[in-house]
């Protein structure tokens, strides 16, 4: 098999208070990756917390974000990062998903949570994902619980753990990750 951080890795992400960020720090030094920050500026300050959450519950998908695409023709993995907002990735990945091309990428879908996700958000963001050409290879779940408090060592020692058991995730799609509320 082919050593994994011989591939050319992009990491994506969205971080509305930082931990989702903190866990894309991980995989940007594990996989040696580039990054892409994805920035929405209508949920920052008070009335953006309302705003994200009033858009999360309608199951709204789009919203403006910077940048809308990228060129990701160099990569063959992308990690696509998010918090949850209920229960599902939260709306500007949906947008960068939306308004990309993934096609011939293996695309991992990774998320910081505070109380659950659910299953079929993630196989729907697994359908948006194959419709813009990519291969859905796996989600990763980050548990927050108090990450935040204890800063990014926490999130690193989760998702080292998990990308250790992960390291065939280039070759096949490993099983569900704990966390998932069907």
């Amino acid at each position: 098999m082919e050593n994994i951080n011989s591939r050319k890795v992009l990491v994506v992400v969205y971080s509305f208070s930082g931990t989702t960020r903190a866990a894309a720090e991980t995989l940007i030094e594990h996989y040696d990756a580039d990054s892409l920050e994805i920035q929405a500026s209508q949920y920052e300050g008070k009335s953006g917390v309302w705003i994200a959450g009033m858009q999360a519950m309608r199951k709204i998908r789009t919203t403006p974000i910077t940048p809308e695409t990228t060129d990701m023709s160099q990569y063959e993995l992308i990690f696509l990062g998010s918090p949850i907002w209920w229960f599902s990735p939260a709306v500007p990945l949906w947008t960068f998903a939306a308004k990309n091309d993934f096609t011939n990428k293996s695309v991992v879908l990774f998320n910081t949570y505070n109380s659950r996700y659910r299953e079929k958000y993630i196989n729907e963001f697994q359908d948006l994902i194959e419709a813009r050409g990519g291969s859905f290879r796996d989600h990763i779940a980050i548990a927050r619980g108090s990450l935040s408090k204890r800063g990014s060592a926490e999130v690193r020692q989760k998702l080292d753990s998990l990308l250790f058991q992960k390291e065939n995730i280039y070759e096949q799609n490993i099983g569900e990750v704990s966390g998932a509320d069907q």
